[in-house]
């Protein structure tokens, strides 16, 4: 039987950039609160925020299933520390490498 296989870099790049999103909203909301001398944490932490997320949903559209094409970016943040997914569409059996 073939082995199918989905790439674990993008799943860590994940939640590398969802960490990424969180500073950045951490550093808006310290700049905002700050007021004029906090316009650069405010500008920087927003930037970060909205590029994170932008780069978060293009990195989880590239989860995809090798053998259907469907997205299953859900099922492999899910997947922590297993190796191992379902594609809920075809239902094959699909391993983090």
């Amino acid at each position: 039987m073939k082995e199918h296989m989905v790439s674990k870099r993008w799943r860590n790049l994940c939640w590398l950039l969802l960490l990424l999103a969180m500073g950045g909203l951490l550093a808006a909301s310290i700049g905002s609160g700050m007021g004029e001398r906090g316009r650069v944490w405010l500008v920087g932490g927003t930037a970060a925020l909205l590029g994170a997320i932008a780069l978060l949903v293009l990195c989880g559209r590239k989860l995809r299933c090798p053998c259907c094409g469907r997205v299953v970016d859900r099922q492999a943040i899910q997947t922590f520390r297993g190796s191992q997914l379902t594609c809920p569409q075809c239902g094959r059996k699909l391993t983090l490498k």
